[in-house]
């Protein structure tokens, strides 16, 4: 069991390195040492404040400290998840726009055609899981499946958005390697083993490639006025 030593936050997982809340580095500790020493009852846990808004781009980063790697790849994917709840569309782009794209000019044109594609096809609502679907069959039902997907998709993004002062994901885990052995997927199990080294590699693409995009539209710009200034 680790805990935050500024927040006072306790995360069952051993393998958890980094603090949702503030990004501090978590020390080991016991479940009795926690109690005692903080005199707070895990089982009524406390709401803890976000120092930030939780934004779409906030709740992406704490996504990616909870799993331990965030990458363009990783906060789409988010994006995409929270985008599909709701019966009414948020927001054109799947992923808003903010300041990141200067270094990831790749990833707009892909968050635009995905985004028309998704408002395209994403038209069935789901009032069990809450999620916009593509239907799969004739009857324009939503699959059990993925519903079940979607609705063990939701309690992990809620416990890690709670606040809590206790954050305990054991049963979503034992569920999550049921139903692996049982041969379903499982929301959990995928968000936790990505192809970090994949995604890392798309984002240094990425980078390189708006590196390349600045470098040549400098030179389109500026070589002609150097050209006349110069006479070369």
């Amino acid at each position: 069991m680790k805990k935050c030593p500024r927040c006072q936050v306790a995360f069952k997982d051993d393998l958890q390195i980094k603090c949702l809340y503030c990004d501090g580095s978590l020390i080991s500790t016991d479940l009795l040492a926690f109690q005692k020493n903080t005199g707070v009852n895990l089982a009524e846990p406390k709401q803890l404040r976000f120092n930030d808004p939780l934004t779409n781009q906030r709740k992406a980063y704490l996504i990616g400290t909870f799993l331990r790697g965030r990458t363009f790849l990783s906060s789409f994917a988010f994006s995409l998840s929270e985008i599909k709840k709701g019966k009414n569309f948020k927001r054109f782009f799947i992923q808003p726009i903010d300041i990141g794209y200067i270094i990831k000019i790749p990833w707009f044109f892909v968050n635009f055609l995905c985004s028309v594609f998704y408002h395209i096809l994403y038209q069935k609502y789901c009032p069990e899981c809450g999620w916009k679907y593509v239907t799969s069959d004739a009857s324009g039902a939503h699959s059990k499946d993925q519903c079940e997907y979607n609705k063990e998709y939701n309690r992990l993004t809620e416990e890690i958005f709670s606040g809590n002062v206790f954050i305990d994901l054991e049963e979503l885990t034992k569920e999550s390697e049921e139903k692996r052995k049982n041969g379903k997927r499982s929301a959990y199990y995928d968000a936790r083993h990505r192809n970090k080294s994949w995604e890392a590699l798309l984002d240094i693409f990425a980078i390189l490639t708006s590196i390349v995009i600045y470098i040549y539209s400098f030179t389109i710009v500026v070589m002609p006025i150097m050209g006349k200034i110069y006479h070369f």
